[in-house]
């Protein structure tokens, strides 16, 4: 067997291995009722099989666990939240520490914590199995987990955030408002104001939607403005002290085989107005199967290509399971 067959069975033998773990809900004490989810996911990536210089890496770091408590008291809800991954550590992936990815508490429609931004919310997710990339060029990409606030009114929801710009004189502000109709169609709208690295303040749009194909659904993203690529990952917001703007869309088509198999496509592009007129393009297509409700298998295609700056190019298959709790 030559090299590229083994690292295609190990990739195939990490796929299968799922720990077991079980759903438990923990009960109620004194009236607030106590739970745990998150999931258990094995994974093998094989990078650049079509050259020479590939690689194979297999983890089961993106697993997550979390903690929520609920309760009502004097005509409110109240509900808290403290979730981890193992994505802490060093860079090269040699240890494995916990990570902080949600911590929060909810007071009827006020949010208060760590938990996905403002811009994070306002993207329509794609049914996408690339933990690392999936979301690069779209506003879902950079910094999801560092709100203040959120505050919903009905499909509004006002979102004052951590700055990224350690100097800023103001927090990241978005305005999100999303319709969903009867249909399962949606739209939403975004605007996202903050203080970019030249001092300036720097505003952005996005819209979102999804529209339903019987069982089958089209699903888009796009954005324009500036100060927005701290969230793409793509370019940057300042350049020679001048603010920078950026373009990008995101499509994605979903089709349901049958009740447990379904498959997705999607294909980012983002360009950036600076000096190297840097652009983005993605490409995803996958297969996912259900072999139980919790317990699902899939395999992804994807390539990735950044001009003029080649880190970001590639191809990669990635073959994993995932059991939900």
């Amino acid at each position: 067997m030559n090299n590229m067959s083994h690292k295609v069975a190990a990739a195939l033998l990490l796929s299968g291995v799922c720990a077991q773990a079980s759903a438990l809900d923990l009960g109620n004490y004194n009236g607030t009722q106590f739970s745990v989810g998150g999931y258990i996911k094995g994974q093998g990536v094989f990078s650049n099989p079509d050259d020479g210089d590939s690689r194979f890496d297999g983890t089961a770091r993106q697993s997550r666990i979390n903690f929520a408590t609920a309760r009502s008291v004097e005509g409110h809800s109240l509900k808290g939240l403290i979730e981890g991954d193992f994505y802490g550590g060093n860079a090269s992936g040699t240890t494995y520490d916990w990570r902080l990815r949600h911590a929060y508490i909810k007071v009827d429609d006020l949010t208060i914590g760590q938990t996905w931004s403002g811009q994070f919310l306002g993207k329509m997710a794609n049914d996408i199995i690339d933990f690392a990339a999936a979301d690069r060029g779209t506003l879902a990409y950079g910094n999801p987990r560092m709100t203040l606030v959120h505050y919903e009114l009905g499909g509004a929801r006002f979102s004052f955030q951590d700055p990224i710009y350690d100097d800023a004189d103001m927090p990241d502000m978005v305005f999100n408002y999303r319709y969903t109709a009867a249909s399962g169609n949606v739209l939403g709208a975004l605007l996202s104001v903050r203080e970019i690295e030249n001092d300036e303040v720097a505003a952005g749009i996005a819209l979102a939607g999804k529209l339903m194909l019987g069982r089958d659904d089209i699903r888009f993203n796009a954005h324009y403005g500036e100060g927005l690529a701290a969230f793409t990952g793509i370019g940057s917001d300042v350049s020679a002290e001048d603010s920078i703007d950026q373009f990008g869309f995101n499509l994605a088509y979903r089709h349901l085989w049958s009740d447990k198999l379904r498959s997705s496509v999607q294909y980012t592009q983002t360009e950036v107005d600076d000096a190297s007129d840097t652009e983005y393009q993605s490409v995803h297509a996958n297969l996912i199967y259900n072999l139980i409700p919790e317990l699902e298998f899939g395999i992804e295609w994807r390539k990735y290509e950044l001009t003029p700056d080649a880190a970001y190019n590639g191809q990669q298959i990635e073959l994993m399971a995932k059991y939900s709790f």
